[in-house]
């Protein structure tokens, strides 16, 4: 970017690519990804009206705030290029387009968990959809863990697999009890297959149809942008 914003890229920053499970997916970690992370803790401070966007969260277990235009608008060039340089299959001329960029906290107790967010999940069947999800918090707050799906074998969802996995999936929730809370260990339904940790500034790039879960700590149901599990999650696709 040819102009400063409070939310600049750290040139400095350190780029690993980790693969996961029998796919050999690959998740892309970036530690000190902004020069000045505070401004983004500032910034959800200061506006404080997280609980105005909790109808829109979906399955998000918490409460969620629009971040930054700048933020969003500064990551956008830097994402492509990771994409583009490690996943297969990418074009340079390809558009990448962004969805809404929202900073988010959870605050639901597990035992009000529903059954649906107490198991893994995929965000989308898109294989050209990603998630870029940047932390702002500590170690502290767990991380996100990465899942094979044991009696079909995905890690990944696709367009084709995606019927005959929901069927399997929902039947199983029907049928057999599921523990209300965050899941973070493998089970007789779910093997986990990899974790990336909690990191203040760090960034997780994957695909958005990889089997996750977000993995929770013991200080992590809270409100407070400054001492919650604040995080920014963005989706991005091809």
């Amino acid at each position: 970017m040819s102009h400063q914003t409070p939310y600049t890229l750290n040139a400095e920053s350190h780029v690993e690519i980790a693969n996961f499970g029998n796919e050999n997916q690959e998740v892309i970690i970036i530690d000190n990804f902004l020069k000045n992370p505070q401004a983004l803790v500032d910034f959800a401070v200061q506006k404080g009206d997280f609980e105005q966007y909790q109808g829109h969260c979906n399955f998000y277990p918490g409460i969620r705030l629009p971040a930054p235009q700048e933020y969003s608008r500064e990551i956008m060039p830097k994402i492509k290029s990771l994409l583009l340089s490690t996943y297969n299959g990418l074009s340079a001329d390809w558009e990448l387009n962004k969805a809404d960029c929202m900073m988010s906290l959870i605050t639901i107790k597990p035992e009000n968990l529903r059954k649906v967010q107490s198991t893994p999940h995929f965000d989308s069947a898109n294989p050209y959809q990603f998630a870029a999800l940047l932390y702002l918090c500590n170690e502290d707050h767990g991380g996100t863990a990465f899942f094979r799906h044991n009696q079909t074998g995905y890690e990944t969802i696709a367009f084709e697999d995606r019927k005959k996995f929901e069927a399997i999936y929902f039947n199983d929730i029907e049928r057999a009890p599921v523990k209300r809370g965050y899941f973070s260990d493998s089970n007789e339904y779910f093997t986990r297959i990899g974790k990336v940790d909690a990191k203040f500034n760090r960034m997780v790039i994957y695909r958005s149809c990889l089997l996750h879960s977000a993995l929770v700590g013991d200080k992590s149901i809270d409100s407070n942008p400054k001492t919650g599990r604040l995080t920014v999650n963005s989706f991005v696709a091809f």
